[in-house]
């Protein structure tokens, strides 16, 4: 076995056909074919581990395209991620633009409420004011026409009324201040008699008239 090391120690050797019967029972191949006698076994272990290296470098070269087409994925995920956020974003933005333009409509429809609604009142009065201007146009008939002459008279009846109760009104006024000036008399009076009774009450003796005795 020139170019090898020659196995002399039987723990070295041992530990050779270990590997071997691994071997042999990954590769489910009998480990008598493999190992004939304890002079081959390095041999056999040789080819076993160039047949490893070569299995290894192969698994490399798997693991290798395995790991750039992960790259090329993730890469290609990549790039369809950031398509799908800015698309996600530009959605967003457009939203957001609209939601503002409706918050502005909002605000400018809440400003001008008050005046709408002003002019629809307006206009609401100024169609009533119309209807009943057109109404006696349009109901009365040459047969039922309007007697201006009673009309006034019941204007000047309603007028005369008026100014009666005004009148009346006055004198009552008139009357309620008399009562009120006749009832401050009075009570100046009864405050009077009140003062007087007291003073009268506790006036020592000598100011008892002539006529009184004990």
């Amino acid at each position: 076995m020139d170019g090898y090391v020659k196995i002399g120690e039987q723990r070295e050797l041992a530990q050779v056909r270990a590997k071997i019967a691994t071997y042999a029972i990954n590769t489910r191949i009998p480990e008598h074919t493999l190992v004939g006698n304890e002079d081959n076994a390095f041999d056999v272990l040789y080819v076993i581990v160039e047949e490893v290296e070569m299995k290894d470098s192969h698994r490399l070269s798997i693991e290798s395209y395995i790991s750039s087409y992960e790259r090329a994925m993730s890469k290609k995920a990549t790039d369809s991620e950031k398509e799908k956020q800015a698309r996600i974003s530009a959605e967003i933005e457009d939203l957001t633009r609209k939601a503002d333009e409706l918050l502005g409509e909002v605000v400018n429809m809440r400003k001008n409420y008050p005046n709408a609604i002003a002019e629809l009142k307006a206009l609401e009065n100024q169609e009533k004011l119309a209807r009943l201007v057109n109404a006696p146009l349009l109901s009365v008939s040459t047969s039922d026409r309007i007697d201006v002459e009673k009309l006034k008279n019941e204007i000047t009846m309603k007028v005369d009324k008026t100014k009666i109760e005004a009148e009346e009104r006055k004198e009552l006024e008139k009357e309620i201040e008399e009562l009120e000036a006749e009832l401050s008399q009075w009570d100046q009076h009864r405050n009077l008699l009140l003062d007087r009774l007291a003073t009268e009450m506790y006036a020592p003796i000598d100011a008892l008239p002539p006529h009184f005795s004990l």
